[in-house]
């Protein structure tokens, strides 16, 4: 093992020196040396011989004399300057730290391979043993990190559930419980982020430093819902439904997330990402502290616009339109909760989805942009004839079909935009003490 990684690390190792290029951090050091004259001749001969003999050997060569091997070395020791000499000793500074850093994941390496086996790493820092510890039985659900005055050998912590030490957390690693967010990461990981930017942008627009948040993201995730998040075929094929006929692992979950953001001290809870809202009610059960729901969200700040109908005398609600790329599983949802605040709730039927909504997402991964603004314009035109106020996005991938400054996005209502602005009010006003 130790030679096949000194031997990548030889064949990697390529550095501009005096004897023309060298090859490793000993010859490097060999030129500087030879050099200042630091050490006898005789000295230098015996570092060096060893290596002569391997590139002898691994070139197929004859190997140099001992009066030849020095040769090299004093080719062009002339023409360096000094700038030359001090890049020549960053670059062995740097070899040997490498080298040593090398040498010490050896040394460790049983430890280190703890992490996969017990979900555990042990560092030693300023006489303080800091446990890392993870779930054992998942992937990568979350960590938690916490400190203890001296470390723990009993085997049983292998075995440890974060959910049951999360009371452990050492008080420098909390948060401000009266007005911290929790986040549940999502389907995509870049989705969270976005989410997470928003929270600091309103905050910046009102000039405030805003509320701490906490974000509990799990890669897994993405495996399991990326073909209904961001393929059409599931919704073509049917399948959604299929797909989570049993969906008690993925809401068990998303509970036990949602208790680690609980006990960290968060005041509330958001989860921004639109399919995981269809089991939001079986994620919410034994909440101690608000989960808010995106649907809600969007609906209520819809209620509070005062919205009036587009057809005069119709006598009907004001309308509200929703577009995805799943099919019903996600347009159900919202309009559930649109209909509970008294808006009807106009879909696309499934010949426009076919034919604009999922040919338009399917474009814009052919980074076809031209095609893909051209058939999500017909898809939004589609439900504004139909005298919608506002047609609610339910997709993240819509939100990039069209520049910034498309009037059209004045109709357009991107719902995470609604959760975030709710989550900072709830959050504003459990600070304040209101609630």
């Amino acid at each position: 093992m130790i030679i096949l990684i000194a031997y990548n690390f030889s064949l990697l190792f390529r550095f501009p020196c005096r004897i023309g290029v060298c090859q490793t951090p000993v010859e490097v050091v060999a030129c500087q040396l030879i050099a200042g004259k630091a050490f006898p001749e005789l000295v230098m001969k015996a570092l060096l011989y060893p290596g002569a003999v391997k590139t002898s050997f691994m070139e197929g060569t004859t190997i140099p004399s001992p009066n030849q091997l020095l040769s090299p070395y004093k080719s062009n020791k002339r023409r360096a300057r000094f700038t030359t000499d001090l890049r020549h000793l960053e670059v062995i500074a740097g070899s040997y730290l490498c080298v040593a850093g090398a040498l010490l994941g050896l040394v460790f390496v049983t430890e280190a391979s703890e992490l996969g086996v017990n979900g555990k790493v042990k560092f030693i820092d300023a006489g303080k043993s800091i446990r890392f510890e993870s779930n054992a039985c998942k992937k990568s659900d979350f960590a938690i990190l916490h400190s203890s005055a001296e470390g723990s050998n009993d085997p049983a912590d292998s075995n440890t559930s974060p959910l049951s030490n999360i009371s452990s957390l050492d008080r420098s690693f909390s948060i401000q419980q009266d007005s911290s967010i929790g986040i549940i990461g999502g389907v995509s990981a870049t989705s969270s982020l976005n989410f997470a930017k928003k929270l600091v942008k309103l905050n910046l627009e009102e000039e405030d430093s805003g509320p701490p948040f906490v974000l509990c993201s799990d890669p897994s995730l993405s495996k399991e819902f990326l073909s209904l998040e961001r393929s059409s075929s599931a919704f073509l094929s049917g399948k959604t439904q299929g797909l989570y006929t049993d969906h008690s692992l993925l809401v068990e979950n998303l509970r036990r997330k949602r208790v680690f953001l609980e006990n960290s001290g968060v005041c509330c809870t958001v989860m921004p990402c639109h399919i995981l809202h269809s089991w939001h009610e079986e994620i919410k059960e034994g909440c101690s502290v608000p989960f808010l729901n995106v649907g809600e969200c969007v609906a209520k700040e819809l209620k509070e616009a005062k919205l009036r109908p587009l057809e005069a005398g119709s006598g009907s609600p004001p309308r509200i339109g929703v577009l995805a790329t799943n099919g019903s599983l996600v347009a159900r949802f919202y309009q559930e909760k649109l209909e509970n605040e008294g808006f009807e709730v106009i879909l696309p039927d499934k010949a426009a989805v076919e034919h604009t909504v999922i040919p338009a997402v399917e474009a814009l991964k052919r980074k076809d942009f031209e095609g893909a603004q051209n058939l999500f314009r017909i898809a939004l035109q589609v439900l504004l004839v139909r005298a919608v106020n506002r047609v609610i996005l339910a997709s993240d991938e819509l939100q990039e079909l069209l520049p910034t400054d498309d009037p059209l996005w004045g109709k357009c209502i991107n719902p995470m935009d609604a959760l975030a602005r709710s989550s900072i009010k709830y959050a504003q006003s459990a600070r304040s003490g209101g609630n």
